[in-house]
């Protein structure tokens, strides 16, 4: 008896901690295409919420030499970070120039001087239209610009 009790726990447990992971609302990957100076992200949106944001760190001096229409650059200082924003204005539905579940985009694009890359994390925002917030982030690891002497040093 006591064997099956247990038993039943842990397949309750099971059961309720695989359901936790494929609930997940926010799920994307982001690839990188790395010519010379150039640096061209795709993000592939394999959740269930529209992404809104894309934040990418760098380690190196850097332009950004294009955007995705429908997006802009939030905010970067041109030598530790970026991020792009969707121009969408609608806090209550999935905006035109949001990134829909199953959908992707390319042409996040910076350029560099120097040519090397290292591994910087990136993270991806969602918005849950329902809720009418900020829905699950993803983080994760993608190559970027890297100077030499492991600064952002301009010179």
């Amino acid at each position: 008896m006591i064997e099956q009790i247990i038993l039943f726990f842990c397949f309750a447990f099971s059961f309720n901690f695989l359901n936790a992971v494929e609930s997940s609302s926010a799920n994307a990957e982001v690839q990188v295409v790395h010519e010379k100076s150039k640096w061209t992200y795709t993000i592939i949106n394999k959740g269930k919420l529209p992404i809104i944001s894309f934040y990418l760190s760098v380690e190196a001096p850097f332009k950004v030499s294009n955007t995705p229409k429908g997006w802009r650059v939030a905010n970067t200082d041109g030598c530790s970070q970026v991020s792009w924003a969707s121009t969408g204005t609608n806090p209550k539905s999935i905006n035109a120039t949001d990134l829909a579940p199953g959908s992707k985009l390319d042409g996040f694009q910076i350029t560099s001087k120097f040519t090397e890359s290292t591994s910087t994390q990136f993270h991806i925002g969602t918005w849950d239209p329902k809720k009418q917030e900020m829905g699950e982030d993803v983080q994760g690891q993608v190559q970027s610009p890297n100077s030499p002497n492991g600064n952002c040093a301009k010179d």
